[in-house]
């Protein structure tokens, strides 16, 4: 397949070669669903990637006459057990519980709640109330009964809240894992400044105007979710504080900057091994899994 050598840098990929042995990670597998959705294929998602490996493997697999309007995507979909619904950081996407979805087994359902419009065209959400909103209608949707599980890693803390608020003014009784989650100003710490001048504030409302009016397939994809990562963070920051009454588990490495700011929110804070990034992959993220399966049983 001539488009995963080309975002391999290689002059050519054997079809049966795994493409995360040669090098693939989870921005080139969304570069890749990118390029071969404009090339033609039908809307082609990073986890589809992630799954097949191969280039044979993703032709044998190829989605037919599909479409990712909607903004949720389901790991571990066959799964009897009712589904944990996450959140991730700002312009993340489902890649990010990848490897946490493998930990907890296909018995966990785990339903991401990834931007919206962050692949088709659409208006981006602005307000963590209107993306925690959607996180509301695919819970309703999806699980109308019983007690709900919030997952968020980091920036999508925030959302995750919010969306509980919503729930329990709508009856429901939800239960909030975070992930070392940012809270308040803490948003984007370190990597996204808030921008103080009028340049900076006018070249992101215009960026936020082009993401409105043009499909996904024709917006570099890095600079797509760049953008969707800046919109994220200043809803955040927007959003601040706000208080939530119910169980709130956090979920931090020993050295995480944002844990202290939990302090006055829930006394229930584990330490897991890694780092801020390193806890949702191997080998941390089996400890992670391991405390989300004892808090679902729970």
């Amino acid at each position: 397949m001539a488009a995963a050598a080309a975002e391999l840098g290689l002059p050519a990929v054997h079809p049966d070669a795994d493409l995360w042995d040669l090098g693939l990670d989870d921005a080139g597998a969304e570069r890749l669903a990118m390029t071969l959705t404009a090339a033609g294929w039908p809307a082609l998602h990073a986890v589809d990637v992630r799954r097949c490996r191969s280039a044979a493997g993703l032709t044998a697999k190829r989605p037919r006459d599909r479409t990712l309007a909607s903004s949720t995507v389901t790991l571990n979909g066959a799964g009897p057990r009712p589904p944990v619904f996450a959140v991730p950081g700002s312009g993340g996407t489902a890649l990010a519980f990848w490897w946490l979805a493998h930990e907890l087994g296909w018995e966990q359902p785990l339903i991401v709640c990834e931007p919206h419009a962050l692949r088709s065209r659409g208006w981006a959400d602005t307000t963590v109330e209107r993306a925690a909103r959607r996180v509301v209608d695919a819970v309703t949707s999806l699980q109308p009964e019983g007690t709900v599980v919030l997952l968020a890693y980091s920036a999508g803390g925030m959302v995750a809240i919010e969306a509980a608020r919503q729930l329990i003014a709508a009856g429901r009784a939800p239960h909030i894992v975070l992930l070392d989650c940012t809270i308040g100003d803490t948003a984007g710490r370190g990597i996204a400044p808030p921008p103080t001048d009028l340049r900076t504030r006018a070249r992101r409302a215009v960026m936020q105007a082009w993401l409105r009016v043009l499909p996904a397939r024709t917006v570099p994809t890095t600079l797509r979710f760049r953008a969707y990562f800046h919109l994220g963070v200043s809803a955040r920051r927007r959003y601040g504080d706000r208080p939530v009454s119910c169980p709130i588990t956090l979920l931090h490495p020993v050295d995480s900057v944002y844990a202290g700011g939990w302090a006055d929110v829930t006394d229930d804070r584990r330490t897991v091994p890694g780092d801020h990034y390193s806890m949702i992959e191997p080998p941390a993220v089996s400890v992670v899994a391991r405390q989300l399966e004892h808090i679902v049983g729970s």
